[in-house]
């Protein structure tokens, strides 16, 4: 039978052990990410994400609710992956359930990365003009999978996952009459989601262990984030269904197709 002297030290044990690793929801990002930029003045916040949708919408209002401190500096990176190259998945399935690229719906995934980016800088000259510090924003593209999640706070914290579903849907990006009939005729997109997917979260505070994976994940930021390049400034142009290779930049000197 365990002593109460015992039982005691058991339970004060259970209470102080690291939570190493433990799951969180992607909620819990919104929470990390405002404490981050509440308590420093030097705070980098980046990211290896699908579009920088969950990185977008965690950080605008809180960037706009922040306290007066005009000596905060903020960094936000963020890595995407270089919707100018073919992509099976997502991809368009046909009546056969063969997955193929989907030129319609990189073109409307590029649109929604330039828009969360954009709504990023937006926040730079807001913050400056209230007194709330300054903020630097890059997002970056690199041939790489879209299945991958990594969040990175001042290297003290890291946040790890995947987009772990996959949904056979139509294609939003063929709702138009610029889509190609290789994109209406029959198909449907395969897509991935991940916007409630479980993350893993390590601390600095949780021991050797955790230490030893943040520094990992962070040197494979880097690594990738110096081997990519800027998010280009026209979208991904629909190639040739009949060739292969992989699609051009659009020539800005030519009109878009239904505009």
């Amino acid at each position: 039978m365990m002593q109460p002297l015992d039982r005691h030290v058991q339970e004060q044990s259970e209470v102080v052990r690291p939570r190493v690793g433990y799951v969180v929801k992607q909620g819990g990002l919104k929470d990390e990410f405002k404490g981050a930029l509440e308590a420093g003045e030097v705070v980098e916040l980046a990211a290896m994400c699908f579009t920088g949708e969950a990185f977008s919408n965690s950080l605008k209002n809180t960037l706009q609710d922040l306290s007066t401190n005009p000596r905060r500096r903020v960094s936000l990176r963020a890595l995407v992956p270089d919707l100018l190259r073919l992509f099976k998945v997502p991809g368009q399935t046909d009546e056969d359930g063969q997955v193929s690229d989907a030129p319609r719906s990189r073109e409307y995934l590029w649109h929604q990365i330039r828009e969360h980016e954009r709504s990023l800088k937006c926040q730079a000259e807001r913050m400056v003009t209230a007194g709330k510090g300054t903020l630097a924003v890059e997002f970056r593209v690199l041939h790489m999978s879209p299945s991958l999640k990594l969040y990175l706070i001042n290297n003290d914290v890291v946040y790890e996952g995947i987009y772990d579903k996959l949904c056979l849907r139509p294609d939003p990006s063929t709702a138009t009459p610029a889509a190609s009939d290789a994109e209406t005729d029959d198909s449907r997109l395969l897509d991935i989601l991940g916007h409630d997917s479980l993350l893993t979260r390590w601390s600095r505070d949780d021991g050797d262990i955790a230490c030893e994976i943040i520094r990992r994940r962070s040197e494979l930021f880097e690594t990738l984030w110096n081997t990519a390049r800027q998010l280009s400034p026209e979208p991904p142009l629909q190639p040739d269904l009949r060739t292969a290779g992989p699609p051009r930049l659009r020539d800005p000197r030519r009109p878009r197709p239904g505009r």
